[in-house]
């Protein structure tokens, strides 16, 4: 079930967007308008040398979050488009929002 309030509060705290990935010399950055790599970054633990990302607990939490919903709320915004096309005049508003919560519930999952 896609929890679309965590979604949204994670997103407010979440580093600022738009992100975009940056590259140079093999190295990769998520990376956002105010700082390249602002968002993730490679590093290697000064411990042990093993690989490793910088990323915040939020970043990190909110990316999975969207991620792991994208699909499903693609999905839902392309049957509520349909639904918008095949509008028909003779429904009312309350008709319509019981078909877009029957769409959103749907495809919960």
């Amino acid at each position: 079930m896609i929890d679309y309030k965590r979604i949204v509060e994670l997103g407010k705290m979440a580093t600022k967007r738009p992100w975009h990935w940056a590259t140079s010399n093999s190295h990769r950055r998520l990376s956002n308008e105010q700082q390249d790599g602002k968002v993730a970054y490679g590093t290697k633990h000064h411990r042990d040398g093993t690989d490793d990302i910088v990323i915040s607990e939020c970043d990190m939490l909110y990316s999975e979050a969207a991620c792991n919903s994208a699909d499903i709320m693609a999905q839902q915004l392309m049957d509520i488009g349909k639904l918008e096309r095949d509008f028909d005049p003779n429904l009312s508003l309350r008709d319509y929002r019981e078909r877009v919560l029957a769409i959103l519930e749907r495809r919960k999952g």
